[in-house]
């Protein structure tokens, strides 16, 4: 349930991981509250929050993902660094 395998990231981008690091204490905030029914609704909520953060983490990584392997991908990452080096 709680893992880098639960979000559809690349594997290579390194944000599954760090989503997984963070639906853990998300997962034991709802299930303390105490508006938590039951195990299954607290883990109802943590999916809806989950799929919420993935969806915009998804989307910046198939982002980056496309314009990186693209054939034009190093120069334009060559051309975004340039922009943080002083």
């Amino acid at each position: 349930m709680i893992s880098d395998a639960a979000h559809v990231m690349p594997p290579y981008a390194g944000e599954g991981v760090n989503m997984a690091m963070l639906d853990a204490p998300r997962l034991a905030e709802c299930l303390m509250r105490d508006a938590s029914r039951d195990t299954r609704s607290a883990i109802a909520r943590l999916e809806t929050n989950m799929r919420a953060r993935a969806s915009a983490t998804t989307k910046m990584t198939l982002g980056f993902t496309e314009a990186f392997h693209s054939p034009g991908g190093i120069p334009e990452l060559m051309e975004m660094f340039k922009g943080h080096i002083q």
